[in-house]
């Protein structure tokens, strides 16, 4: 069970704690026995709760209500009801972990996206991570691919520049991230259906900013 716990293995959590509760209602075992091997499996699981939540309240609640209790199976639900925390609260942390580590990748890819010389395995380098795991972890927590966000930011960026400055064609591309104004061109026709030198004409000193990107993260 130690070595479930602190794999976080919850499939082997379940099942190790079913087999102790297979021993714990044998009609050979004594009470006391029960309650004995109960208190350090509960131990046990307080031991792995993450530190966050961890409560020695909580512990000593459930070990006095171990001690007061006449019947096997009220020992069983106190396992069971121990055991139920503990994975409802590594879930917890897992989850926020992962928001944690989100908000830093989509912080750090919205500082370096507009470098021309920017790439995803840059992203995955920064953070340790093989870059098809980080597209999935970015897709499964955004739904969005991580290169749709990129240029979506790019994007953004480059509407702000043509509505808001007079910066030639050339420099709005530099500043977003493009070294070839051809293919920064292409991109913004190919995404918003005009080119960048229409969309100034229309929305130049117009009030009201282009939709963020970050609008669209789940």
């Amino acid at each position: 069970m130690h070595v479930s716990l602190k794999a976080r293995n919850e499939e082997a959590i379940e099942s190790r704690t079913a087999e102790l509760i297979a021993f714990l209602v044998q009609d050979t075992i004594p009470l006391f026995l029960a309650k004995s091997i109960s208190f350090d499996m509960i131990t046990l699981f307080f031991d792995h709760l993450p530190a966050s939540v961890q409560s020695a309240e909580d512990s000593q609640r459930e070990f006095f209500l171990l001690s007061d209790i006449d019947t096997i199976d009220e020992v069983v639900q106190i396992v069971e009801s121990v055991k139920d925390k503990l994975l409802h609260m590594e879930k917890l942390e897992h989850t926020e972990d992962s928001q944690a580590l989100l908000k830093d990748i989509t912080e750090y890819i919205k500082v370096h996206c507009f470098e021309c010389n920017f790439t995803m395995l840059q992203v995955s380098d920064a953070f340790s991570m093989q870059l098809p795991n980080l597209s999935l972890f970015f897709k499964e927590h955004t739904q969005l691919n991580l290169l749709d966000y990129v240029t979506a930011l790019r994007m953004h960026a480059a509407k702000q520049l043509l509505s808001e400055t007079d910066l030639p064609l050339k420099d709005v591309s530099l500043q977003i991230g493009y070294y070839n104004i051809s293919s920064f061109i292409r991109r913004f026709k190919q995404l918003n259906g005009i080119t960048p030198g229409d969309y100034r004409k229309i929305h130049k000193g117009m009030q009201g900013k282009p939709k963020s990107p970050d609008e669209n993260l789940v």
